[in-house]
């Protein structure tokens, strides 16, 4: 009983800083993005079309690495929900 409970606990505190992992990723995904618009439009307004390129690239890897964090943050969040399902 004492185990089971330690186990629960873990794995709330687990949940825990899933979430804030995620909602942190989202935060400094939108400041990143932010950033490289920002980058985008300067390049633009100055003429440089290699800055366009890199502002635009890597605002596209920013979009591809949050889609990651959050996909593999959601299915661990399920195997949590799972296993404590299991449990009871």
């Amino acid at each position: 009983m004492g185990e089971d409970l330690e186990q629960t606990d873990e794995g709330q505190h687990q949940v825990a800083r899933l979430r804030a992992g995620m909602w942190w990723l989202a935060i400094g995904s939108f400041a990143a993005l932010m950033a490289l618009v920002s980058w985008a439009i300067l390049s633009a307004a100055s003429g440089s079309g290699a800055g366009m390129i890199a502002a635009n690239s890597g605002s596209v890897g920013v979009v591809l690495a949050w889609v990651a964090g959050h996909t593999a943050i959601t299915k661990r969040l399920q195997q949590l929900a799972i296993s404590e399902d299991g449990r009871e």
